[in-house]
């Protein structure tokens, strides 16, 4: 074959291909297509599907760089939407009685199958910029290439020119297509795509590293150690001075995965102790791996044994528990108690309720920095009470990112609203407007902090403020 029939062909291909990818660019934005007027062949759906890896390898090596190297687990996952479309095509095609464009059916939801994986590729960082658009449609991206594809299927499956008209062939076409998009829809959607084809180089050691950080919490020596650690710092609380009223403060970081709510805890320890004279009355509960050796880990079990000690050195007529929880919160109102590989439950707002009336404990403080903490008040509240949320029960809360001090509510009320006032009420006042005057200014929802203040409550930490110098 001469040389200029070899570039001719290779011509002919690559504008081929190039028309094929404005096809599925066609396809995706459901706009109309002529299947009989493309070049469906197996070559070019083949080329295509080389074009598949394409998304991911250029996203991952933005991502990781040229110092990388290639992975072979994500090859399944890339390929997975062929042999879907593949054999629901060629099914339609059948059922339809339109086998010969069976190639060009295929081919159009390739092509589409590749914008759509750069457009799922894109999103986020696009999306990262307009903070309200990407809070109502983020929970929900990682569906986004399922739903997708079904709707670009069933758009090209309407648009088949069949052998007959009438209303019986429009039935048979929507017979055909709901199903066969519903399927592809569900597929995409519920199948796990691992689709790492560009990674970090393998690095034994930090391989090691990670693995022992993971399973940190289970090793045999924090097995042993934990047990022993809880009851040392259980027994370092003490009396308080008779007479008067004393405040107890039972901190609780309840997501190990995040070093934020450690960090925070602490902060606010370091905060309250002094302020309320609360050494030998302060214990903390801390789920991360750097504290496994010196703090107890957070469960139900471990703050149910701590509020019952409490309530055993307090003076349960006079003194006050303050209970701060600083956690991820669900909308099912429970406070994420996380560290993983443990298996650990989280924390039900009517179980800490039973664990507080079981001690005994007479006065209240409860703050709960988490999303959707507001679902606590109502099982919470009570005459004696003090009940704090940095959201309502049907608002989500910010600040929990990794690389943070404090939660938002966290800083606004302990570290700023604090260091005005002594008054846990009053505080909470200020806190409020900090955190809804930083969210606006973040173009967020307003997390709409709640309380609940107890009658007895408020008189009694009234007299009790007057105390604090």
């Amino acid at each position: 074959m001469a040389q200029s029939e070899v570039v001719r062909r290779f011509i002919n291909f690559k504008s081929l291909l190039l028309r094929n990818l404005l096809v599925g660019v066609k396809a995706a934005l459901l706009r109309p297509l002529a299947l009989n007027d493309i070049g469906a062949s197996w070559f070019q759906i083949a080329a295509l599907l080389l074009l598949s890896f394409l998304p991911s390898l250029v996203a991952q090596l933005l991502d990781v760089g040229w110092a990388g190297e290639f992975s072979s687990y994500g090859l399944p996952g890339i390929l997975f939407p062929f042999p879907a479309i593949f054999i629901l095509a060629v099914l339609a095609a059948k059922l339809l009685n339109v086998d010969a464009q069976a190639k060009a059916i295929i081919l159009t939801m390739l092509s589409a199958s590749i914008v759509i994986d750069a457009a799922d590729y894109s999103l986020p960082y696009i999306l990262k910029h307009f903070p309200k658009v990407i809070r109502f449609v983020g929970p929900h991206i990682g569906d986004l290439t399922g739903y997708w594809l079904g709707a670009v299927f069933a758009v090209v499956l309407l648009r088949v020119q069949l052998v007959g008209n009438g209303k019986k062939w429009i039935v048979l076409k929507l017979i055909v297509t709901m199903p066969a998009a519903f399927i592809l829809a569900w597929a995409m959607n519920d199948v796990w795509r691992e689709r790492t084809v560009w990674s970090v180089t393998y690095d034994e050691e930090q391989t090691a590293e990670n693995t022992q950080d993971y399973y940190a919490a289970v090793s045999e020596e924090i097995l042993y150690l934990q047990p022993q650690l809880l009851a040392d710092h259980l027994n370092k609380l003490k009396p308080g001075q008779a007479g008067t009223s004393n405040l107890y403060f039972l901190g609780v970081a309840g997501y190990a995965e995040q070093g934020v709510f450690m960090r925070e805890i602490r902060s606010v320890k370091e905060i309250i102790l002094p302020r309320f004279s609360t050494e030998d009355h302060s214990l903390l509960l801390v789920n991360n791996k750097e504290t496994l050796k010196t703090e107890p880990i957070a469960t139900t079990t471990s703050i149910q044994m701590s509020v019952a000690k409490i309530g055993e050195v307090m003076d349960k007529d006079n003194d006050i528990l303050f209970v701060y929880l600083t956690s991820h919160g669900s909308k099912q109102h429970k406070l994420s108690l996380s560290f993983i590989p443990l298996q650990i439950k989280d924390l039900d707002p009517i179980v800490l309720r039973k664990i507080l009336d079981d001690a005994g404990i007479q006065w209240r403080v409860i703050v709960v920095s988490a999303c959707y903490s507001g679902g606590f008040i109502e099982p919470l509240a009570d005459d004696k009470t003090l009940v704090i949320t940095a959201a309502a029960a049907d608002r989500t809360s910010f600040g929990c990112s990794d690389e943070n001090d404090y939660t938002y509510f966290g800083r606004a009320y302990f570290e700023e609203a604090l260091s005005k006032t002594n008054s846990l009420i009053d505080a909470f006042d200020l806190a409020r407007d900090i955190v809804t005057k930083r969210e606006l200014d973040e173009q967020q929802t307003p997390s709409n902090p709640q309380i609940s203040v107890g009658k007895e409550m408020r008189e009694k930490l009234s007299a009790f403020e007057k105390t604090i110098h």
